[in-house]
């Protein structure tokens, strides 16, 4: 049986090595993934003209954050962001709905990648002249199991030139509805940095100009109607910091995008295989001990045979050498 066993455990002790070796080797080398902050944010109101001569009412939005709207006849409020993303093979961008905003019954946004170049207004929301241009190429947005995120994910068509530029829309044909979402957070955009030595794929600009996004022309507000006006969203009375969020974000990212923790698999995968090569080690260094064998009445042996002694004998010797005799024993000389 000894034998058996010995090579055995030498076998599954090798496979183990071997195995968590690859993992951790997999574990410590995959891609780095991070989050980061945008670097640009803005909104667009249609509302909002220079054709007008007085700014109309906007709606409350919480400081740095966006505010997109579907009216009957097309948008009446986008946003965008702007990320730098050197090196990047992919990004996840969520976003938190601000109080007062709701995605439960579902959000209809997309962010499609600009056509044209913009600049954050001063103050929020811009006029609707200077929204930027959007071409078909979209990202459909995904809510969160508890509605309070969506989340946007991008590959490599999006990471042009080194940045990541979005505009933030309804969706074509979308049912009128308004979100507001606050500031994005300092990890909002979560990036995964291509591998060293492989070349970053520079996408060409979006030239299609979209038919319902911003820009292009005065346009002129319509004429007054429930479609157009827009119901103040309530200002949250305490913006959630960054920081706090974190959590939240990441677990949002993991619901929606099935991905879980950026790097949680390769975290899991380096302390599996570290964990076989510990037990790997283990079975290749020691050996199977083999248990003592009793003696005497401890070892079980004719236990279930009484042997009844020889009434002819008699105990002699003194002390651990006393035994059972049946005849004299052997005279000194």
């Amino acid at each position: 049986m000894t034998r058996r066993r010995r090579p055995l455990r030498r076998r599954v002790g090798a496979a183990l090595i071997a195995l968590g070796t690859i993992s951790l080797t997999l574990g410590l080398t995959a891609s780095p993934v991070h989050g980061q902050a945008p670097d640009q944010v803005g909104w667009w109101f249609r509302l909002k003209t220079k054709a007008l001569p007085v700014a109309p009412p906007v709606p409350t939005v919480p400081d740095g954050g966006l505010f997109v709207q579907q009216a009957p006849d097309g948008p009446a409020a986008i946003g965008a962001v702007r990320y730098r993303t050197p090196s990047a093979a992919s990004a996840t961008l969520t976003l938190a709905a601000a109080q007062g905003s709701t995605t439960t019954l579902g959000a209809p946004v997309q962010a499609c990648a600009t056509s044209s170049s913009w600049v954050p207004p001063l103050p929020a929301p811009g006029y609707w002249e200077d929204a930027p241009k959007f071409g078909k190429t979209c990202s459909p947005g995904a809510v969160s199991s508890d509605g309070k995120f969506v989340a946007f994910i991008f590959g490599p068509e999006y990471l042009s030139n080194g940045a990541l530029d979005v505009a933030i829309v309804p969706k074509d044909g979308a049912s009128p509805f308004a979100i507001a979402f606050d500031k994005p957070a300092a990890d909002s955009l979560v990036v995964k940095i291509a591998p060293a030595g492989t070349p970053t794929t520079v996408a060409n600009p979006v030239t299609t100009v979209a038919t319902g996004g911003g820009g292009g022309g005065v346009v002129k507000p319509p004429a007054a109607s429930p479609s157009v006006s827009v119901a103040p969203v309530p200002t949250p009375t305490t913006a959630a910091a960054a920081g706090d969020n974190r959590s939240s974000v990441a677990n949002t990212v993991l619901k929606v995008a099935g991905l879980g923790d950026p790097d949680r698999g390769e975290r899991a995968a380096a302390l599996g295989g570290a964990s076989a090569i510990v037990v790997g080690w283990w079975l290749l260094s020691t050996r199977a001990t083999r248990m003592p064998q009793l003696l005497g009445a401890l070892s079980g042996a004719g236990a279930a045979v009484e042997v009844l002694p020889d009434p002819k004998s008699r105990i002699g010797g003194v002390g651990r050498f006393a035994r059972r005799r049946s005849t004299n024993p052997s005279a000194l000389r």
